[in-house]
């Protein structure tokens, strides 16, 4: 059994036009919702044995930042251009080429990619009704090897997002 969780970028500021989207760094909202979805985090319990990133600076920023709240080294997450606005197809393809030998893996990146992921691999498109900004997706993956990963293979464990953790989730 493989658990995969899924975690979309924290909020990024869109206040400077001269940016480029890849470029956009994390705002206010995003650096205080990341490390404190990073603790809860920690809190239950999740310990990737992989980390993946997109290269777009509020999703890497937010990847170190959880991360760190997890004991995960920072220098040992695998960052990967092709995880940048991918679609289901790429992303699948990614998650397939995961060492077998690891049991948890983590992803950082966009939506729409990540939502339909998610829905992609419960099998149900109405599997989770929003992915907001850094939005968690805990999958429980029902083969025993990322290789053979498809759609419908996947459970959802838990779901969760920043404003959830406001309300006292």
């Amino acid at each position: 059994m493989k658990t995969l969780t899924i975690i979309r970028h924290a909020k990024s500021d869109w206040g400077s036009p001269d940016l480029g989207d890849h470029d956009r760094p994390l705002n206010s909202r995003g650096d205080r919702d990341a490390p404190r979805m990073g603790s809860f985090l920690n809190e239950k319990g999740i310990s990737p044995e992989v980390v993946l990133s997109s290269t777009a600076l509020r999703a890497i920023t937010t990847a170190r930042i959880i991360s760190q709240k997890l004991g995960f080294p920072s220098d040992s997450i695998t960052e990967m251009r092709a995880i940048y606005l991918a679609s289901v197809t790429t992303l699948l393809e990614i998650v397939s080429q995961i060492d077998e030998d690891m049991d948890s893996a983590m992803m950082f990146g966009h939506n729409p990619g990540f939502h339909d992921l998610t829905c992609e691999l419960v099998g149900s498109y109405n599997a989770v009704e929003n992915f907001p900004t850094c939005s968690v997706a805990c999958l429980k993956i029902h083969t025993d090897t990322w290789g053979e990963i498809g759609g419908g293979d996947a459970e959802i464990i838990a779901h969760f997002y920043p404003r959830m953790l406001r309300l006292g989730w």
